[in-house]
């Protein structure tokens, strides 16, 4: 078995490297980039996989189901990002722990269903209105890796991983400081060293 067009989809590494370039180029001109949480970000990217393929493999159903949905998504975005648009509308130890950055969750979870091209599969990102039901599926290994084979796939995976590497590289997140700072508080700054060779530039 070969993969077919309803297996397209983006893996892993290209939902993260494709979604943190579509926040850098979104943000960059914006005085908002500094304050920009990219661990929240990188986990909206990964959240619909998170939580529907230990469901796929837990039920035997395929790996898209519940959290690749439209209503899980505009759920989602409506319980983050209304307490900014109606104040004192949940209580307010709740409003303060959904304050910003939160809502960024939300965009990495719509760029994670684009990147899916999850369109393609009505009956998956119209549920519940097609039908309660999710296609059963086993998980194969081997068919895994065929899927890596996929141009589609292939490529999301190689610009994903280009894209981290250049983050990696350009932030310096190879040294243990700017790793830990990252992981402290989710930004990305230049160096010192960085800053100075993009004035020159300049």
């Amino acid at each position: 078995m070969t993969p077919t067009r309803e297996h397209r989809e983006v893996f892993p590494l290209g939902h993260m490297g494709l979604t943190a370039a579509l926040g850098k180029l979104v943000l960059r001109e914006g005085a908002r980039l500094r304050k920009l949480d990219y661990r929240l970000l990188l986990l909206g990217s990964l959240l619909p996989d998170l939580i529907d393929k230990p469901i796929a493999l837990l039920l035997g159903i395929q790996g898209r189901s519940v959290a690749h949905t439209l209503l899980f998504s505009i759920s989602l975005t409506l319980f983050l990002v209304l307490p900014l648009i109606v104040p004192n509308l949940y209580p307010k130890r709740i409003a303060v722990r959904l304050s910003n950055p939160l809502p960024i969750l939300t965009v990495g979870v719509w760029t994670h269903l684009l990147l899916d091209r999850i369109w393609e599969e009505p009956s998956v990102v119209l549920w519940p209105f097609l039908g309660v039901g999710f296609p059963k599926a086993t998980f194969d290994i081997l068919l895994l890796f065929r899927y890596l084979l996929e141009p589609y796939i292939l490529a999301g995976e190689l610009l994903g991983l280009g894209v981290i590497g250049f983050l990696l590289l350009r932030y310096r997140l190879y040294t243990r400081s700017n790793l830990l700072r990252f992981l402290r508080t989710g930004t990305l700054r230049a160096t010192a060293e960085g800053e100075d060779a993009a004035s020159k530039k300049l």
